[in-house]
């Protein structure tokens, strides 16, 4: 299994919860283009798409459900310790 760049879990959290860059990007004061190549750089370690492109929206697809459930246990414990 690939290991996972962890500093691309807080901006896959934060597009995933707003199926939008832009959106995210402002949630975590970074530009639309520093996000957009957190995800990237993520899918390239992964090997795989992680969100369906529809227009200005992203959608998790299978691939990135199972990860974001992973990724919000584990980010939400960090929150809170």
């Amino acid at each position: 299994m690939a290991r996972l760049p962890l500093q691309t879990l807080p901006a896959f959290r934060a597009v995933a919860r707003a199926q939008n860059l832009r959106a995210a990007a402002e949630a975590l004061n970074l530009t639309h283009s520093a996000v957009s190549q957190q995800i990237r750089l993520l899918e390239e370690q992964l090997g795989l798409s992680l969100f369906d492109r529809r227009g200005r929206r992203v959608v998790l697809n299978a691939a990135g459900e199972a990860l974001q459930r992973a990724v919000e246990a584990a980010l939400t414990r960090l929150d809170e310790g």
